[in-house]
């Protein structure tokens, strides 16, 4: 129903931090069901609040952003979106346009050389004519010189199309992880996102330490084939499948037995619960409603493990062997079934059981289309030694072994980076809720899913790439090669951080508003404007705001988690395990620990703590590019290294 306007009028109060332009919409419920807008009232503090809107009724939207704030923030996640777009395709097709000249120059030196032969003419000129015909079929000089036909063309074109339908696939996941992350700020409430929030702080880290799974055993399948040695990939395998069931279903175990504990779950979901803003204010959830609200959503998102973390072994699997058409299935299929999922369970009533049933089908879904796949290429399975009941390889491919204990020492490396990685993030979180309130875990929360919204969604592909080519590189020995790769890549990294962050400066303050628009239902009640005042400043509040240095804060912290993501990549495709994860713990340790502590005891602010839980990946990144160029150095003047370990 349309609202229906009152008159305005003027007002002698700050709507939020040094403003009396209105960022929000309030309104009241009227008894033929139409929204009533509502205007604003001056508290003792200068604070402009609505003390006449119907915020107190769960399924009533009582306040929504102007008009003014919301085209600002729409258009300003337009320019960022389409910039990002528009910076991640035009390098590739330049290059792909630079490569074609470059082999059309090639073709016609050579003809022009050929010229000079005589006594090769008509073979030669016959070869530099199909060259120059280039992009239709081309036929190697091996094939010419030992008579195999030419590669017809049709399969030049299956090739292209499995690359296009792998690049759907991971445009899939791309969607479904920024619109799941702009739905649900969208459409939860304040307390289903708190609780929501207050959650993910302890299931993320365990879903994302447990990446290693599928990156370990990308990078030593790739180094193994590469080696030429087949009869690595079933124990590789062996080790990421089963590892990765016996993980998940301890971690999800564990996490099980937590929720069965009404006092540790009381406190994992409500940390701001004891707070003295929280206790005055009559819209925050008790701990026990929290628990309430959340606690099926958690258990579905831990029973999600077991799939997931075999589904990475698997995609491990694919990814190495180049296999692009499974991978590009398995991530298409469960992408786009989520995301039908969301438009019809989980927009008409938005909840958190809704959410916990869409991961949990789009988990079981991904792992059922490997199997599934796997089983039905036989050919494939025999090549690779994957065949049930069968552990015998052929003499001639035999020529390495993998040791079980050095692939477990290696994956247990890759996992201690991820935990120390993310122990800051969470450590971090509970603090902020604890210490400064539920206004403060708010502002984290909207910085938090803004991430994957506002950039760091476009940097997967990029270190994807310079994971795969550059362990295909650096096995082969190429490592000039994969100098000019790394150095792209960084450089490509770079320019994508930087437009990124170029053109969310200037709607910084718009797209903060967007992102904590649910937070608004705190300026109608007079117990709780010191929570709204916690988010966006106003009247007599001091600290920092989510639009205001929150946000200024938030562009160089997005720029150092894609260098973070990209040097890390670098030092995979090295299979540098060792000095990662020391490097983790030492940063974790050394610089956490203190920023942390300075944040709680000094100076006590959102800005402060928010600084302290990505520090620590700010200082990885800086000292992963320098050990990634040591060891380029290092290879291009044949000095021994871990890329030259046994498997």
């Amino acid at each position: 129903m349309n609202p229906i306007a009152l008159d305005e009028t003027p007002v002698s109060c700050e709507f939020y931090q040094k403003s009396h332009r209105p960022a929000f919409i309030y309104y009241q419920l009227a008894p033929n069901g139409s929204k009533i807008e509502v205007q604003a009232q001056a508290d003792a503090n200068g604070l402009c609040y609505f003390p006449e809107a119907s915020c107190e009724l769960s399924n009533f939207s009582c306040c929504s952003l102007s008009e003014s704030m919301h085209t600002a923030a729409e258009f300003g996640t337009m320019i960022n979106v389409q910039s990002c777009l528009v910076c991640l395709v035009l390098p590739m097709v330049c290059l792909v346009c630079i490569a074609r000249l470059r082999r059309r120059q090639e073709a016609q030196q050579a003809l022009e050389d050929e010229e000079t032969d005589e006594d090769q003419e008509e073979e030669e000129s016959e070869e530099m004519n199909q060259a120059m015909r280039g992009l239709e079929c081309e036929t190697s000089a091996g094939e010419a010189e030992t008579g195999e036909e030419a590669e017809p063309c049709w399969r030049n074109g299956l090739r292209v199309l499995l690359r296009v339908l792998l690049v759907i696939g991971f445009a899939a996941e791309l969607m479904m992880l920024t619109f799941t992350a702009r739905i649900t700020q969208k459409l939860l409430d304040v307390p289903m996102r708190n609780s929501m929030m207050a959650g993910e702080a302890f299931l993320m880290p365990v879903r994302e330490i447990f990446q290693f799974l599928e990156d370990v055993v990308t990078v030593k399948i790739m180094a193994a084939v590469r080696a030429g040695s087949l009869a690595a990939v079933r124990p590789i395998l062996s080790l990421g499948v089963l590892g990765g069931a016996l993980c998940g279903v301890v971690a999800a175990l564990c996490i099980t037995a937590i929720l069965s504990w009404p006092a540790a779950l009381r406190w994992l979901l409500a940390p701001y619960a004891m707070h003295e803003d929280s206790l005055a204010c009559p819209l925050v959830p008790k701990g026990d409603d929290a628990a309430a609200t959340a606690k099926m959503y958690l258990l579905l998102s831990a029973w999600c493990w077991p799939a997931n973390f075999v589904s990475m072994g698997l995609r491990g699997l694919f990814l190495g062997l180049n296999e692009w058409s499974t991978l590009g299935l398995s991530i298409l299929v469960p992408n786009a079934i989520q995301i039908v999922l969301l438009f019809m369970i989980f927009i008409p009533d938005p909840s958190l059981d809704a959410l916990g049933l869409i991961a949990i089908v789009g988990a079981y879904g991904s792992l059922l289309i490997l199997l599934v796949i796997l089983l039905l290429r036989r050919g494939f399975r025999e090549q690779y030694n994957l065949t049930l009941g069968s552990s015998e390889v052929k003499p001639d491919e035999m020529t390495a072994s993998v040791s079980w204990r050095e692939a477990s020492r290696e994956g247990f490396y890759a996992m201690l980076l991820d935990v120390a990685a993310q122990s800051s993030i969470t450590v971090g979180i509970y603090t902020g809720g604890a210490m400064l309130g539920i206004g403060a875990m708010y502002q984290i929360a909207a910085l938090q899913a803004a991430f994957p919204q506002y950039g760091l969604q476009y940097i997967i592909g990029v270190t994807y790439a310079l994971r795969l080519q550059g362990t295909r590189l650096v096995a082969a020995e190429e490592y000039q090669a994969f100098k000019g790769l790394f150095r792209g890549t960084v450089i490509y990294g770079l320019l994508l951080a930087l437009v990124a962050a170029a053109t969310l400066i200037p709607y910084r303050v718009p797209i903060a508003f967007l992102q904590a628009r649910q937070a608004c239902e705190y300026a109608s009640s007079l117990e709780c404007t010191k929570i709204f005042t916690s988010v966006f400043g106003g009247g007599d509040a001091t600290g920092g705001t989510l639009q205001g240095s929150a946000m200024w804060i938030f562009v160089p912290i997005l720029i150092a988690r894609c260098f973070y993501q990209l040097y890390k990549a670098g030092l995979y495709a090295c299979l540098d395990w060792s000095f990662m994860a020391r490097t983790g713990v030492s940063s974790f340790l050394l610089v956490f620990l203190p920023a942390i502590c300075a944040a709680v005891f000094y100076f006590q602010t959102v800005l402060s703590i928010f600084l302290a839980m990505y520090l620590p990946l700010l200082v990885m990144a800086i000292t992963f590019m320098c050990r990634t160029r040591r060891n380029i150095k290092r290879m291009l003047s044949d000095r021994s290294g871990p890329w030259r370990k046994e498997l």
